[in-house]
């Protein structure tokens, strides 16, 4: 019965190169409809023109910080000012 064994495991071998392709086919698949499915999931945002389709809200705040929308930097104010350009620490 040991001997029995021992031929089985001989029998058996590599796997062929028709499974090995086979699974290396179905890799390949998955990852495609993997990547798929991330690219339909951000498509929509493609076309979204947020100045246009809606503004959240704190979207007015962020445009009248004047650190966002100027085209100089002011590193002072910057640091002194937090995100919506109110100023985060008393001035007292």
């Amino acid at each position: 019965l040991a001997g029995d064994a021992t031929l089985d495991d001989e029998d058996e071998g590599p796997p062929s190169p028709w499974q090995s392709g086979w699974r290396a086919v179905l890799v390949l698949v998955g990852c495609l409809a993997l990547l798929a499915a991330a690219v339909a999931s951000y498509w929509p945002v493609k076309g979204f023109n947020m100045q246009v389709g809606g503004m959240f809200m704190d979207d007015v705040m962020i445009q009248r910080n004047a650190v966002v929308t100027n085209h100089d930097m002011d590193w002072k104010r910057l640091w002194r000012t937090d995100y919506w350009g109110l100023e985060m620490f008393d001035p007292n």
